[in-house]
C-alpha cells in the first residue's frame, strides 16, 4: 500500500512540475506574440526588457514582504523573551518556597497581578506549541502545586518549548538540566 501511495506521490508530483513547465512556455510564447510585429531586434531588446521588470518587481516585492516580516518578528522575539524571563522568575520563586515548605508571599509563587499579566501576554505572543504546554502547566500547578515532580516535569518541558520558539536548538539538552540551571537543589 506504502508504494501505490509513493507512486501517487511522484505522479502528482510530476504533473504539478509539467503545468508548471507548460505555463512558463505558454507565458513567453505570449509576451513573445505581444511583439511579434516587430522588427526582430526590436523584439528580442522588448522581450529581455518586459523579462528584467517583472523580475526586478518580484524581487523587490518579496524584499519589501520578508524585511517587514523580520521587523515583526525581531519585536516579537524580544517581547517573548522578556515574557519567558518573567515566568521563569515566578518559577524559581515558586519551586525555592515549594522546597522550603513556606507559604507564597505575596507578589510571588505566580500569583497577583504579573501572574495575570503573563497570562494574557502568553496568549497573545506565545507559539502553539508553547501555549499548549503553557495550558498544560497552569492545570497541573492548579491540581498538583510545586511539590509535585510533575511539575518540575512539566516546567523542563516548557524551557525546552521557550528556547525552541526562541530560535535556539536544544541538542545535547535534557530537560532535567535546564531545570537545575533555574533551581539548584539547596
Amino acid at each position: 500500500m506504502k508504494i501505490i501511495g509513493n507512486l501517487f506521490s511522484l505522479a502528482i508530483g510530476l504533473a504539478l512540475i509539467a503545468a508548471f513547465v507548460l505555463g512558463a512556455y505558454l507565458g513567453i510564447k505570449y509576451v513573445l506574440g505581444l511583439y511579434s510585429g516587430l522588427d526582430k531586434q526590436l523584439e528580442a531588446v522588448l522581450t529581455i526588457a518586459t523579462v528584467v521588470v517583472l523580475l526586478t518587481a518580484t524581487i523587490i516585492g518579496n524584499s519589501i514582504r520578508v524585511s517587514k516580516r523580520y521587523s515583526i518578528d525581531g519585536w516579537a522575539v524580544k517581547e517573548k523573551r522578556d515574557i519567558y524571563d518573567r515566568l521563569i522568575g515566578t518559577w524559581t520563586d515558586a519551586l525555592g518556597q515549594a522546597e522550603n515548605d513556606r507559604e507564597p508571599t505575596p507578589g510571588t509563587h505566580a500569583a497577583g497581578e504579573e501572574t495575570d499579566k503573563i497570562n494574557r501576554d502568553m496568549l497573545l505572543l506565545a507559539d502553539n506549541t508553547v501555549l499548549n504546554r503553557f495550558i498544560s502547566f497552569k492545570s497541573l500547578e492548579h491540581e498538583y502545586g510545586y511539590e509535585d515532580p510533575k511539575i518540575r516535569e512539566e516546567i523542563g518541558k516548557m524551557l525546552m518549548e521557550f528556547r525552541k520558539d526562541l530560535g535556539r536548538k536544544n541538542w545535547n539538552l535534557k530537560e532535567k538540566d535546564l531545570l537545575e540551571l533555574i533551581h539548584a537543589k539547596r
